[in-house]
């Protein structure tokens, strides 16, 4: 993973952000979150949240029309209707589930069992997956990637830079984010 971010993935990033502007980026990014609205549909009525559910069905409507397919987010600028993302790694953890053990995924970097089963979940709920061929549904999800992943890229070679086993210091990281998440969801 070390060698695929350093001499791919945040070098790539740092090209896409010189070459990409800032007001594209935020459009591509309301984009991919206005699509993925049945995840957040979904996801919010699992964890006993209708309200949230409501609101993000809303929000889809709204934006996917007054909002140009979802990307500029119009149901927050006009009608003051902030987004309620969640996904299935909140959910089963608001069902008691623990994460598991921890785990490090090839470029997707670290992660735990829970979050991993998740992400399966919630790609299955994806509406990429069922709009566009193959092929396409790899680039628009490379292009979903990137653009979440290059905005955080060099904070990557920061952290790394920081500390004496990068392994261990990632590892605590993601799991006091993961205990940090679960006191949040408890305070809820």
């Amino acid at each position: 993973n070390d060698a695929a971010y350093r001499y791919a993935l945040v070098p790539f990033s740092e090209g896409y952000i010189a070459v990409v502007p800032g007001p594209v980026r935020g459009g591509i990014t309301n984009f991919f979150a206005n699509i993925k609205m049945p995840i957040y549909f979904i996801n919010n009525l699992l964890q006993g949240k209708p309200s949230d559910s409501m609101r993000n069905a809303a929000r889809f409507g709204i934006n996917s029309t007054l909002g140009i397919l979802g990307i500029f987010d119009r149901a927050e600028d006009w009608f003051d209707m902030a987004p309620a993302q969640t996904d299935l790694n909140t959910t089963l953890s608001s069902w008691g589930a623990g994460y598991g053990f921890y785990l490090v995924l090839p470029i997707l970097g670290p992660s735990d069992l829970r979050n991993t089963l998740s992400r399966f979940g919630d790609q299955a709920l994806n509406p990429i997956n069922y709009v566009s061929e193959d092929r396409d549904q790899l680039i628009l999800q490379g292009v979903d990637n990137i653009n979440a992943f290059a905005p955080q890229a060099q904070r990557y070679l920061d952290l790394k830079a920081e500390t004496e086993d990068p392994y261990l210091f990632f590892r605590n990281m993601h799991l006091q984010g993961v205990v940090r998440d679960a006191e949040y969801s408890n305070d809820q």
